[in-house]
């Protein structure tokens, strides 16, 4: 794979920038926290900061996938891969700001469909980014799980 400033630059802003609207939400609001360590939690949830961990893990993996697909020139794969980051840079402001689990939840739905297609796509121009998008996948799965277990318990649905 050949170096492309223009590819880390713009891999660079889409990321910085997601996790800049993700930290500011996570950062902001100690009530927002306070309301979601409240709630009934799964038996098996895990602890709230190994979501953080999962979150840092998220911004590297995926700014390689999108770095990538930009160097091949593989434009589904970049809007895809955008999307996705964006998305996930924005779930913390849709969880905090509404409050609402059940309205999180459909929304993030969205997230499979397009890894799904996310990994459709990289399995034709790069084999490293796919397994990780495939990775990511299964966290997805936990993930969106977690959180119809968690609607459950607190009569969100």
């Amino acid at each position: 794979m050949e170096w492309s400033l223009t590819a880390f630059l713009f891999t660079l802003g889409v990321c910085l920038a997601s996790l800049i609207v993700a930290g500011a939400t996570e950062r902001k609001r100690k009530d927002d926290k306070e309301w979601f360590a409240n709630l009934k939690h799964p038996d098996n949830a895990f602890l709230l900061k190994a979501l953080y961990v999962v979150g840092f893990i998220f911004f590297p993996m995926f700014g390689f996938i999108l770095y990538t697909a930009f160097v091949a020139s593989d434009i589904v794969s970049i809007v895809l891969a955008t999307s996705v980051i964006v998305i996930m840079g924005f779930s913390p402001l849709l969880k905090y700001k509404t409050r609402n689990l059940s309205l999180f939840f459909y929304v993030m739905l969205v997230l499979p469909v397009i890894t799904i297609a996310l990994i459709i796509f990289l399995f034709q121009t790069n084999i490293v980014s796919a397994i990780l998008a495939i990775v990511f996948m299964l966290w997805l799965v936990y993930d969106l799980s977690y959180y119809y277990r968690l609607m459950k318990l607190n009569k969100a649905l």
